[in-house]
């Protein structure tokens, strides 16, 4: 289960900082493209697949952030792979599916994890300054057996200081859909 943690991101604050190294800790970000070839994810009603957009996410941004894909032995692997290039923080980004009709922008964390979620709360924020009429979901905390969780304890085992799994859109609503050189530009920017 998560626990989401509620405050209007369109107001940036500095009270975040109190979580220590927070603001101290440089994240040298590796962006991670969600699901496998074999199995793509949700996907728009003209069959842009998760896998498919961060594919183009990656490629647009390809000078600017280092990235991997999961098709080579998972998320720890793909961090593996990234920690060993200097990454020590990773952003895997996934998008929301439900009924064609919902919408919002959420950022997955382990359960007290406050570096990852100092970091989420700083995205999340850029996001709402970025997208203003968005539904911010907020950072959600994942315990043991949550959607998401083992993907961010993998990114962790992999070595990753920050691991978060971003849901920044519902891929099969069309009026939350996010062009993708409009989002690529927004990723480069906030993990660059």
């Amino acid at each position: 289960m998560f626990n989401c943690l509620k405050r209007d991101y369109r107001q940036p604050t500095r009270e975040y900082g109190s979580h220590g190294e927070g603001e101290s800790f440089q994240p040298i970000w590796g962006y991670i493209i969600p699901h496998i070839d074999e199995a793509q994810g949700a996907e728009t009603k003209k069959g842009l697949s998760e896998y498919s957009y961060g594919g183009m996410i990656a490629n647009y941004n390809n000078n600017f952030i280092a990235w991997d894909d999961r098709d080579d032995g998972g998320v720890k692997s793909a961090t593996k792979r990234l920690v060993a290039h200097g990454i020590n923080a990773t952003f895997e980004d996934h998008k929301n599916a439900y009924n064609h009709k919902v919408g919002g922008a959420e950022i997955l964390i382990i359960k007290g994890d406050e570096l990852s979620k100092f970091h989420a709360e700083r995205i999340l924020e850029a996001f709402a300054l970025k997208f203003p009429d968005r539904n911010i979901r907020g950072v959600k905390e994942m315990r043991k057996g949550g959607r998401g969780y083992n993907n961010l304890l993998l990114a962790k085992k992999g070595g990753a200081d920050v691991a978060l799994l971003g849901e920044l859109f519902f891929i099969d609503n069309p009026n939350d859909f996010i062009d993708p050189k409009v989002y690529a530009e927004f990723i480069r920017d906030v993990l660059s």
